[in-house]
């Protein structure tokens, strides 16, 4: 029964390890996503200006 519960806690640790690689994945991914829509946003911007001021 103690090599059971012992496999079951292994395999959870193991599980939390995935979890939180998928959370740092994530949150990477979020933050490039926000970066490029900004710069998009802010190079649109700018090239209008210097559209209307011409």
């Amino acid at each position: 029964m103690g090599e059971i519960d012992k496999r079951f806690e292994q395999i959870d640790k193991r599980f939390e390890q995935m979890m939180d690689f998928l959370k740092i994945l994530s949150a990477i991914f979020t933050s490039l996503v926000i970066a490029v829509i900004g710069f998009a946003y802010w190079d649109r911007r700018t090239i209008i200006k210097n559209v209307q001021t011409c």
